[in-house]
């Protein structure tokens, strides 16, 4: 079982025990309504008809208030227990009632037994398992409603219930319509059951589509802004499968990271590393990009997928990041480290084609972007500290954003180029390692 279906299946059980409290304050409810209509009724009885009238709504708020107290000790077992037990001691109250009547009012015919107006309450013990979403309880609920209903059948036909085909005889007599008590309870209790549990079912689909819904969410704000994850959750299929696209990738590195975890207890060191992530993130996310994933102190952003706004508003939208991610260096430090302390970070961009789409095995998923852009931009943000730059970027990503903001600082090898790479930096800017 996938830990989503875990996830879902630990809901279930949890609403179970929601949907059993809910239920029982349900019947608290129904008590008042039946009260009312049991002691109206009962005011012109006598003797043993009012006895056992009052018996019955008494026996129904008993088993509520056993139930009610099960419910707050909070055993899962007896609450399991209990839902059957409570369902099977409404069957049988409704029956005991409808059999104390056949007895006291019509004792040598048992047509009256069919024909009671009682049986209507046998719809509350088919009814209440909705509220569990359990559609076991619904199935159990109709199975003893119809054992009931054809062992009545059964004794009324038995001891010699007169039949007939005369509708006046069926609703005023002693007789029954066979073509009437055989199928019709049966397929209007039936059809209850069949409608309380197409709504659970219903509910359980409902309940594992937003559950689709908020992990996909949850996988997807690790990499998009809430907006653009927003439309993707609408329009799954953008990720289905992969595809060419153009792009330009970020790079951006913590300088001297390995010297800082070594004097800086573990604690500290995540709650820096933490707090630099998000506002990483927010920075990328507020200029259109992608996280792609973080490795350790490092960050990789793609702009120009799922979404592309144009390759040179994408290439635009990563320079002006990474003017961003190093102008808020100096207050992060300030916050998060003093005065004595502080991180540098090198920083390498690069515009170009790349494969784009969701990897992984079945269980794993992850969007990702991969191709020899991927690796150039790696590489140049590994080129800061031997240049002495926080920011280099590419002639492809100049030529898209324009030269007027750049100014050339080498010609470099870079390792899987076979020609060496002219790159740059931005003019007017202090991106020396040491400023």
């Amino acid at each position: 079982m996938t830990p989503r279906s875990e996830s879902i299946k630990g809901v279930l059980a949890q609403e179970e025990i929601h949907g059993a409290v809910l239920g029982n304050r349900f019947r608290y409810g129904a008590i008042a309504i039946m009260a009312i209509a049991v002691l109206w009724n009962t005011a012109s009885l006598a003797g043993r008809g009012a006895f056992i009238n009052l018996s019955a709504i008494a026996g129904f708020i008993a088993i509520t208030v056993i139930h009610s107290v099960i419910l707050r000790k909070g055993n899962h077992f007896w609450i399991k227990a209990f839902n059957y037990l409570t369902i099977v001691a409404d069957y049988a109250l409704v029956t005991g009632v409808i059999v104390f009547w056949t007895i006291n009012a019509s004792p040598d015919n048992l047509a009256f037994t069919l024909k009671n107006p009682t049986n209507l309450y046998y719809l509350l013990p088919l009814l209440m398992p909705t509220f569990q979403f359990r559609i076991k309880y619904v199935v159990f609920s109709f199975s003893l409603f119809m054992v009931l209903h054809i062992a009545m059948l059964g004794l009324a036909l038995h001891l010699g219930v007169p039949t007939t085909e005369d509708w006046s005889r069926y609703v005023m007599g002693d007789a029954i319509i066979l073509a009437d008590v055989i199928p019709t309870r049966p397929v209007l209790y039936g059809l209850v059951a069949l409608t309380s549990g197409l709504a659970i079912r219903r509910s359980l689909e409902m309940l594992g589509r937003l559950a689709n819904v908020e992990a996909q969410k949850t996988v997807l704000s690790r990499y998009f802004s809430p907006e653009v994850a927003h439309r993707i959750t609408e329009n799954p299929e953008e990720l289905q499968s992969g595809e060419k696209r153009f792009v330009t990738v970020l790079f951006s590195d913590i300088r001297g990271f390995t010297t800082l975890s070594e004097n800086m207890p573990p604690e500290q060191l995540a709650k820096l590393l933490t707090a630099y992530r998000e506002q990483i993130t927010e920075i990328i996310f507020r200029h259109g990009g992608m996280i792609d994933k973080f490795i350790g102190d490092a960050v990789m952003a793609v702009f120009g997928a799922p979404e592309s706004r144009g390759k040179e508003a994408d290439a635009s939208s990563a320079v002006k990041c990474a003017r961003e991610m190093l102008r808020a260096l100096p207050d992060f430090n300030k916050q998060n480290l003093g005065s004595n302390h502080r991180i540098d970070i090198g920083i390498g961009i690069h515009s170009g084609d790349v494969f784009a789409g969701t990897i992984g095995s079945s269980n794993r998923l992850e969007y990702t972007v991969l191709g020899d852009a991927v690796n150039t931009a790696s590489r140049l943000e590994g080129l800061c500290k031997k240049l002495d730059r926080k920011l280099i970027v590419s002639k492809e990503l100049v030529d898209l954003a324009g030269p007027t903001e750049f100014e050339s600082i080498a010609r470099v090898q870079v390792r899987g180029r076979n020609q060496p790479v002219q790159v740059f930096s931005l003019v007017g800017f202090p991106f020396a390692a040491n400023s």
